[in-house]
């Protein structure tokens, strides 16, 4: 009997562990490879726009600069369907911790701006850089229509080299909205409840992830079975 409580109990723990929201990924420098995606919902005047959504990949592909600059290969998706028949993702950002001094991005994104009060047009001012679409401006420009994607790479440079960094709010500028008697223009983020980066780490001694302990106290639970299954 207390083996079967302790079982339950267990079991319960790693549930709600395993289940909880993800605010923030926590990057190791020695991570090299690792990858996740974050949905992003659009916004138009702080209200959520149903099929105004967007994506974002990031890949760590290691420090430069003396351990000051982490580098990311980034894939950023319109995925906007539904009511909504048009829009143009003309930006994204993302708010880290620490803050970013420098950065450096390319591809159709190719103009990074770092705001000291956040970047004109995201909703929240937080944010501590954005990667535009042209040059001088983080909320015009050109960028992915429904159904585009585009990559390319960021550079983020920090004020001393760090042996971890957090990932986290991800943001997208929305324009050229066509479906929504809101408006044509917005904002969209991602969050625990939406869709959390989804963080997948290469198998390095020592990383630690913010659903690692869930996934051992499964492990762990498994092998108390076994043990039970076979006395």
């Amino acid at each position: 009997m207390n083996k079967l409580f302790f079982i339950a109990a267990a079991l319960a723990a790693a549930v709600v562990i395993s289940a909880a929201p993800a605010k923030a990924v926590v990057l190791n420098a020695g991570d090299v490879g690792a990858s996740g995606t974050t949905g992003i919902q659009g916004q138009i005047g702080g209200t959520n726009v149903a099929g105004l959504t967007g994506s974002l990949f990031l890949e760590y592909t290691g420090l430069t600069n003396g351990g000051l600059t982490w580098n990311f290969d980034y894939t950023a998706k319109n995925t906007s369907s539904g009511a909504i028949t048009g829009s143009r993702i003309s930006s994204f950002g993302l708010s880290t911790t620490p803050n970013i001094v420098s950065g450096a991005s390319t591809g159709v994104y190719g103009f990074l701006q770092i705001g000291p009060n956040g970047v004109p047009g995201f909703i929240l001012p937080t944010i501590d850089f954005c990667a535009g679409s042209s040059a001088g401006t983080c909320t015009g420009g050109n960028g992915l229509t429904a159904g585009q994607s585009a990559s390319g790479t960021l550079a983020l440079t920090f004020a001393t080299a760090l042996a971890l960094i957090n990932l986290d709010t991800a943001y997208m500028r929305f324009q050229s909205i066509v479906g929504s008697q809101l408006g044509d223009s917005g904002a969209g983020v991602n969050g625990p409840s939406i869709t959390p980066f989804d963080v997948t780490p290469t198998p390095l001694p020592g990383a630690v992830w913010m659903f690692g302990t869930g996934l051992a106290g499964l492990v762990l639970l498994r092998r108390r079975r076994k043990k039970l299954a076979g006395a």
